[in-house]
Formats: structure tokens, sequence, C-alpha cells
């Protein structure tokens, strides 16, 4: 069976481009692709098809949840798809069917209720949504409306989400976001040599082979 992303997972970097601010940062920098997550503020993260940004927003997930029950972090990871925002609902009730579906294909029976996303996980702290896949999204108008979805609910006095909103690079997708929008972009660069090696050493060393399978 395939090893779990964790102990796989070869730490990528990204150059860093301010969108949709009122006076942008000059010039650009290389980072950590984790620094998307801990910007302050909103992020768009672009990579090509196989980038790796899916990979990235799940493990993520896992980082970001240990560093929660630390008590080193504020921010409480929740994935979501792109696609589930589509509909015509509140963002609460979207996030819970996103993730509620999500668990459903690992078995998991008990689901999560939308107010639990109506209010900050706890006083002084916010849910830090990872929008995946808003390329997949093919019809233009609806990836607008989401993005504007996410930029109403940022200008929220006292804001109870942050966003990562994940894409392939499109000509026809508006980085900059709608007006109300601010963000930070990042755009994912591919693996180095060094990094594939890094990636195939971890993948064998950690495979764990069936009874009975012939490698």
């Amino acid at each position: 069976m395939p090893p779990p992303l964790s102990s796989v997972y070869v730490q990528q970097h990204a150059r860093t481009q301010r969108a949709g601010a009122v006076d942008p940062a000059p010039g650009v920098r290389t980072v950590p692709a984790e620094t998307v997550f801990d910007s302050g503020g909103n992020s768009v993260l672009v990579g090509a098809a196989g980038a790796g940004k899916s990979s990235l927003l799940r493990a993520a997930v896992t980082t970001l949840a240990e560093r929660w029950d630390r008590g080193t972090d504020t921010v409480v990871p929740v994935r979501v798809l792109a696609a589930d925002l589509v509909t015509p609902r509140s963002l609460p009730d979207a996030i819970a069917a996103s993730v509620n579906a999500d668990l459903s294909t690992l078995g998991v029976v008990e689901s999560w209720s939308p107010a639990l996303f109506r209010l900050p996980p706890v006083p002084g702290a916010c849910w830090l949504l990872l929008i995946d896949a808003l390329d997949e999204v093919i019809d233009a108008r609806q990836r607008q409306a989401i993005m504007a979805k996410l930029a109403g609910v940022s200008e929220e006095k006292e804001p109870i989400y942050r966003f990562v909103v994940a894409t392939r690079p499109s000509a026809d997708i508006e980085l900059d976001g709608p007006p109300g929008w601010s963000a930070i972009r990042y755009d994912l660069l591919p693996f180095s040599d060094r990094q594939f090696d890094e990636f195939a050493e971890r993948w064998f060393s950690n495979l764990v082979v069936q009874p009975g399978i012939v490698m």
C-alpha cells in the first residue's frame, strides 16, 4: 500500500508576489512553500498541473492541526474543494458539506454541522480555509462568484476566516480577485532534480509491501 503523505512529502518553494494589495511590496522573493499558510492574510497559490498544490494543502492540514494541538498557532485548517462553493448557499453550509463529503470517503460516519463554522474555533482564533482546485470550476462566472463570496466574507470587521486559494495558471482566471479582496500570490516552483531524488528515496524507504505481492 502507498506510504502516508506525511512520510514522503518533500518541502517545496514558491515565489511570492502581492496580488490586489493597495501598496504592493517591491520585488519577488523565493520562500518555502509552507509560508503561504503563515502570511497572516489571504493567499493565492498558483501552480501547474502536477506541481503539488493539493499535496501541499493536504500536508498542511496535518501540520497546522498539530501546531494547533500544541498551542503554537491560532488557525484551524479546513480543506474545501472550490467546486463545493458553487452552490448558492452560505459559506458555513458549503464548508460543512465539502468536509463531510471528503470524510465520508474515508468511512467517517460522524458529520460536521454548519453551525460549527459560523463562529471562530475559539475566541481569538480563525478558520484557515484551504480552497483547492479553483481552475477545475469550468464556468468563469462561477469562479468569479466564488471569489466574490470570499471577498465579501473578508470584509467583515472581525474575520472568522482566512483563505488560501489554489489554482492552475490560466489567462481567464483573474488572480487579483474582486474589489475588497487582498492577497499575497505564491507561484509554486517545480521540483528540482534533488527534490525528485529525495521524494523517490522517501517513497521506497516507506513503502509497505503487502504479503503475497511480488514487486
